[in-house]
């Protein structure tokens, strides 16, 4: 009987193709109006079946805020620790269940308490991130490749040999929709839904058979999935409109040019720290 001897190699780690789009806009939502206002991150809404630790929920939360600092300064963010000192934990919980079940603001008290609160710090809108799925797939594939061997002082072909290659591998697969609520109305004025996957293999070679499967490759982290949809939803969102520039006077005769006004950039508040998956 033969025996495969296998050669084990490295892990390895790839990203999925990370997609995003939009799936809910009021007429009314502009990049206008979400500059007048501030803007809070309400939390994380898990979908059925979806169990996330603590922890990874507080760094999904984190990546996004940091997120938005970096790529749209100009938003007034309030950030989640915020939310949950003004509104507790579970007027926090109130308010997302509320939100997400389509729910009128004043059906629940504790909501209409929530929404109240958010209103008078200034908030005019607030953010869910809604996670739809998220899922870890397990599976082994085989694969062989034939080579040509050649004499190393001739340079001629002797013969062929096969390489075996048999392969781990670990897939997680995650889904989430940004939503944006209006809160003097409790509705849904714009969401973008984006998904993407993280896989992570481990193989094993032989040229004698097939050698047997390596053990699985660890769960790629949830943020690990999630950081590069947070960059996805952030750039759908709205942008303020550009304000025409007026036209240049033209040079008096005989007198220098006006000199143009001069326009400044905006800028922002620097990114958070990096958060450790």
């Amino acid at each position: 009987m033969t025996v495969a001897v296998g050669i084990f190699l490295p892990v390895f780690a790839y990203q999925g193709c990370v997609s995003a789009h939009l799936v809910h806009v009021d007429p009314a939502f502009s990049g206008d109006a979400l500059r007048k206002g501030k803007l809070a991150v309400a939390g994380v809404v898990l979908g059925r079946g979806v169990a996330e630790e603590p922890d990874d929920v507080r760094k999904v939360i984190r990546n996004f805020e940091s997120e938005l600092r970096d790529k749209r300064p100009g938003i007034a963010l309030v950030e989640n620790a915020a939310v949950e000192s003004a509104l507790g934990d579970a007027g926090c919980r109130e308010l997302r269940e509320s939100l997400t079940a389509g729910e009128s603001p004043g059906r629940g008290a504790d909501s209409a308490k929530g929404l109240a609160t958010l209103k008078a710090m200034g908030i005019a809108n607030v953010l869910l991130i809604e996670m739809g799925y998220d899922t870890v797939d397990r599976y082994v594939t085989t694969s062989s490749d034939v080579r040509n061997t050649v004499d190393a002082a001739t340079g001629q072909p002797t013969g062929q040999v096969v390489r075996y290659t048999t392969t781990s591998h670990t897939k997680r697969a995650v889904t989430a929709t940004y939503a944006i609520y209006d809160v003097d109305s409790g509705s849904k004025i714009w969401a973008s839904q984006s998904s993407n996957t993280r896989e992570r293999v481990r193989t094993a070679d032989s040229y004698d058979g097939y050698p047997e499967a390596p053990d699985y490759a660890p769960v790629p982290s949830l943020l690990g999935v999630i950081r590069s949809m947070a960059a996805a939803a952030v750039k759908k969102l709205p942008r303020e409109a550009t304000a025409a520039v007026p036209p240049t006077a033209p040079e008096a005769a005989g007198g220098p040019a006006e000199a143009g006004a001069e326009t400044g950039a905006e800028t922002g508040a620097s990114a958070a720290p990096g958060i450790s998956e």
